[in-house]
């Protein structure tokens, strides 16, 4: 027999082990997937049409809330011990008339007037107090920014969203119950 000859059999003993190996994997399904970690929190919207996604990265937390009519509410929870470090809103809204953060330790209220240069007014409510304005100095205060997705930031927002940092000291007082509500008074 001539070396050429010998080849399709010295090929087929040289790959019959590998053959043999391949044959032997367990199947894929067999292992078990990585578990997917839970959400850092959940937020529960109260009327048809409005929606909220949340995207998290580490301990920083950003819900984006649509509003089919401009007014709504939403409901986020997370465990008191699994506290985000920092949470903020996406308001998806043309104008924010009014814009309610409600705890049962503290709540503040917040709005962005209609005209340049779009001012934010707040407040706050501390558990058997009045409610008093607060100035950004305050650990109450809500940061509040005009994003637009395009153009200048301007009200009524035509694209983008109104950007709000969650004060720390909110989400403390919270315990793992936060309640948002918004009136658009573009609806």
């Amino acid at each position: 027999m001539t070396m050429l000859a010998k080849l399709p059999v010295l090929a087929t003993i040289l790959c019959l082990p590998l053959l043999l190996l391949s044959a032997c994997r367990p199947p894929v399904a067999r292992f078990p997937m990585p578990a997917q970690a839970p959400p850092p929190l959940t937020a529960t919207t109260s009327a048809a049409g409005d929606s909220a996604t949340i995207a998290a990265s580490g301990g920083d937390v950003v819900v984006t809330v649509a509003s089919a009519t401009g007014i709504g509410a939403l409901d986020l929870t997370w465990l008191p011990d699994a506290a985000p470090t920092a949470l903020t809103l996406h308001m998806q809204l043309h104008g924010l008339e009014e814009l309610r953060l409600e705890s049962t330790a503290a709540n503040v209220t917040a709005s962005v007037l209609s005209r340049p240069p779009y001012a934010v007014i707040e407040a706050a409510t501390l558990a058997g107090q009045p409610a008093a304005p607060i100035t950004p100095d305050s650990p109450y205060w809500a940061a509040i920014t005009i994003e637009p997705a395009t153009g200048a930031a301007a009200v009524p927002l035509a694209d983008g969203h109104f950007a709000v940092q969650i004060p720390t000291q909110l989400i403390t007082d919270a315990q793992g119950q936060l309640t948002v509500r918004w009136i658009d008074f573009y609806r």
